[in-house]
């Protein structure tokens, strides 16, 4: 039987390969995004996949009907919520906190979670060299990892009736599918410094969606 999964953030770069990869799992998906035009060329056809607009600060704005009906029927929900940019924003925190709230009120088959964090939010990582913990995480990142530091303070306190998995990918890339890469619970493989979008995309389907691991517990992944 095909998997019913919805998307947050589906119009991401990372969400991509996912949505992709899931189709060809033959996953029915509930794709919700801000900007939702170019989903709409490239899926707006596709009868497996359902677009739903969706905007992180005015959430009033999403069609609460379709947002219900899809959390009732889902298997599984994924969180790809993020900045491309880094500058000071809330919109992982306010995104998950709207999600967690939702699927509380409406998803009864399912209180499954994947949450596309960082390994940054971890700095203590060994994994992480010392350019990544002073400059990346310091200055070229630094709003980007508070919000999300400040996401997962708030899954961790108030998502203990959910069963989530925290992702930590270190640095994602667009190299394509190798379908070879290590996961750790906690911290990095060692010396995993980079990951594909497309390999991530693997590892949520093969490892969370299909086989139910890292139930609430911080799953790092890297080459």
């Amino acid at each position: 039987m095909s998997k019913k999964i919805v998307l947050f953030g589906a119009s991401s770069r990372t969400s991509k390969p996912l949505l992709q990869q899931m189709l060809e799992k033959g996953y029915t998906i509930t794709a919700l995004a801000r900007n939702i035009t170019e989903l709409q060329k490239g899926y707006g056809s596709n009868s497996n996949v359902k677009i739903i607009p969706f905007d992180v600060f005015k959430p009033e704005n999403t069609k609460l009907e379709d947002l219900q009906a899809a959390l009732q029927d889902a298997d599984f929900v994924v969180s790809s919520l993020g900045s491309p940019k880094n500058e000071s924003t809330t919109i992982t925190e306010t995104g998950l906190k709207f999600v967690m709230e939702s699927m509380k009120k409406y998803a009864n088959k399912t209180k499954r979670l994947a949450i596309i964090s960082s390994a940054g939010c971890n700095p203590s990582d060994p994994s992480l060299g010392f350019f990544f913990r002073t400059m990346v995480l310091k200055v070229f990142t630094y709003h980007m990892h508070q919000d999300l530091n400040n996401m997962e303070k708030e899954v961790k306190t108030n998502g203990s009736d959910l069963e989530y998995t925290l992702i930590h990918p270190p640095q994602l890339t667009d190299t394509g599918l190798t379908k070879v890469y290590r996961v750790n619970k906690d911290v990095l493989p060692k010396n995993a410094a980079k990951i594909s979008r497309a390999d991530l995309a693997h590892f949520i389907i093969e490892n969370l969606i299909e086989k139910n691991e890292f139930v609430r517990e911080i799953a790092c992944v890297g080459y």
